[in-house]
């Protein structure tokens, strides 16, 4: 449904500048490259994953507690009292409980965490692409990681001169 309407968007571009061949330029950026690369992005994923890693420890060390109950349990079912063996069983039932809450609410909490850091670097971008669309004289500067872009002349790519503004503009001092 998307790309009908891009397409009838770009002919229409195309159509109405027909007599003003040189008028209508287009650029393409990789957003996801550019995101991953500009100093703030590269340092934004580096915290998340040491993030990740140590919510991935505690979730680890979960697993290892329901394991040992389970086969506690296992191990030791024929000889415990029916009143003992349901407890056991309560509990470990209730640790697994506790560890996938914990799991969503990792999850939740890191997604939340990447989207507000990604948003405020999309934000920055889009006042640097606006920049370079004047200065460049681009009427148009499509994301090429959407799909939309199935091929273009690689002089069309702004997407260094995105990484490179960026950094001047918001990277670390050195």
């Amino acid at each position: 449904m998307r790309l009908p309407i891009i397409l009838s968007v770009l002919s229409f571009l195309f159509m109405s500048a027909a007599s003003h061949a040189d008028s209508v330029k287009i650029g393409y950026v990789d957003l996801q490259r550019a995101m991953m690369e500009v100093d703030e992005g590269a340092e934004a994923t580096r915290k998340l994953k040491a993030d990740f890693t140590k919510k991935q420890k505690i979730l680890d060390q979960k697993k290892t507690d329901i394991q040992t109950l389970q086969k506690e349990l296992e191990n030791q079912s024929l000889m415990m009292k029916a009143e003992v063996k349901q407890q056991k069983a309560q509990e470990l039932q209730q640790k697994m409980m506790e560890a996938q809450q914990l799991y969503v609410e990792l999850q939740t909490e890191l997604s939340n965490r990447q989207v507000k850091v990604h948003g405020g670097i999309l934000q920055k971008m889009q006042t640097i692409l606006e920049s370079m669309g004047k200065e460049y004289k681009l009427s148009l500067i499509i994301e090429k990681t959407e799909g939309s872009v199935l091929y273009a002349k690689s002089d069309m790519d702004y997407t260094n001169e995105l990484i490179r503004r960026y950094n001047a503009a918001y990277g670390k001092k050195k």
